[in-house]
């Protein structure tokens, strides 16, 4: 407005004050004032018109369409802004661990790529075993004790002490402060690299190891750092032995039911007596299932069944005496050595029954069996042998263990005996 004003002003001064000059009369001087206010008026009006106009372009409010978008975390997006754009969607965190093997040791469960080995040959390493990877709770590392080594770690993440043959270095992984200690070796062409990650979980100890060796000829730093790499990315999964995520297998023919790990697969018997547990998925006349089962369950009704060509039993007593006292007796018996012990799970009383063969072309009989009054529920592990391996691993014990935990039967009034008595 104020610039309106300036330029009426300037009008006055150029109309009116020039022809002051000139014979007016007043009337004449009123005429044209009254003129100028005319032009400012309507001057005025077209600018208050223009802007309620923009004001109500602008504050008009945008209505999109209700469309949702689906992304590929599953999420839905609505359309919003001026141009009723899609909202853009989460950004995805890959878990490139969660289809990794979870393997079990002592009470700790940890996850590792299905083909480590082949991964570490990449990086012209040679690894043992399964990957040599182990996780340890009692035993020392490099000669010490867990908590001393531990307390030799520096006080601060990322900083390293460097004693010459070990390396302490303190880091963080999800969360979780390890002390990464590597012990470097060499000698006949190669080199070794001896890694441990300790940790304290509640109050113990636990540490991670890993053996590498490398041929000289082949030694790179770069390539020392990716297997470092993947080790810690390994390392960064150790937890307790959690069963919360665990799928439960329920029995309703025979009232049973229990707990087995996500990453395991199962498949059932027609008259439900038995559940065969595989690391692989089980597929439609798989000619080579029988190599895949490294573990099963088998229920038996006492007062029907038989076994060795025992006759019927009428009680858990009758069929424990008559069943176990055979492997002193029989001749397949013979140069093995035979386990034979009631430990407790849970609170209930199992029995262990393990038969390690002195002929490596047979597979030792290693089962875990509950009784109650009137029915037998075992749990039985394959260690395979060269002609027909399983994919069973020495600590897969630690895991029944956890499963029979998780046991539980549908009928209360039946209880866990111990048949020796």
């Amino acid at each position: 407005m104020k610039k309106y004003l300036i330029i009426g002003i300037f009008i006055l001064g150029v109309l009116v004050l020039p022809q002051t000059t000139k014979a007016f009369t007043l009337q004449d001087l009123l005429n044209q004032v009254i003129s100028l206010q005319q032009r400012i008026i309507q001057l005025l009006t077209r600018e208050r018109i223009t802007t309620t106009e923009t004001t109500t372009t602008t504050s008009k409010p945008i209505t999109c369409t209700k469309e949702l978008k689906i992304c590929p975390d599953g999420t839905g997006v609505g359309r919003t802004g001026p141009k009723c754009e899609f909202t853009k969607c989460p950004v995805a965190v890959i878990d490139e661990t969660s289809n990794w093997q979870v393997i079990f040791r002592n009470g700790y469960q940890i996850k590792k790529p299905a083909n480590l080995k082949a991964l570490f040959a990449g990086y012209k390493m040679d690894v043992a075993g399964v990957g040599n990877l182990e996780i340890k709770t009692t035993e020392g590392l490099f000669g010490k004790k867990l908590e001393d080594r531990y307390s030799e770690c520096p006080k601060i993440i990322g900083e390293k002490k460097d004693l010459g043959e070990i390396i302490y270095t303190l880091i963080n992984l999800s969360g979780k402060e390890f002390c990464k200690i590597k012990l470097a070796e060499g000698g006949m062409g190669h080199s070794y690299g001896n890694y441990g990650y300790i940790t304290k979980i509640g109050d113990q100890f636990v540490v991670v190891t890993f053996a590498l060796g490398v041929a000289t000829v082949d030694f790179s730093k770069e390539n020392w750092l990716k297997a470092e790499v993947l080790m810690e990315k390994i390392v960064s999964t150790l937890k307790v032995v959690d069963s919360s995520n665990w799928r439960t297998y329920k029995n309703e023919k025979y009232g049973f039911e229990f707990k087995y790990p996500e990453t395991w697969f199962i498949r059932e018997a027609p008259d439900k007596k038995s559940v065969n547990f595989s690391k692989t998925k089980f597929t439609i006349n798989d000619p080579d299932t029988a190599t895949k089962n490294f573990a099963s369950f088998y229920f038996s009704n006492l007062n029907l069944g038989k076994e060795y060509s025992a006759p019927r039993y009428v009680s858990p007593q009758e069929y424990f005496k008559y069943l176990y006292p055979l492997d002193e007796l029989s001749g397949w018996a013979h140069g093995n050595e035979i386990t034979k012990e009631w430990i407790n799970i849970a609170g209930f009383p199992v029995f262990h029954h393990l038969v390690k063969r002195s002929d490596s072309r047979f597979a030792p009989d290693n089962r875990y069996m509950m009784f109650t009054n009137d029915a037998l529920y075992s749990f039985i592990l394959y260690t395979g042998t060269n002609q027909q391996p399983t994919t069973y691993e020495s600590n897969d014990d630690v895991v029944i263990k956890e499963i029979i935990s998780t046991f539980s039967l549908k009928d209360k009034s039946k209880k866990i005996i111990q048949a020796d008595r």
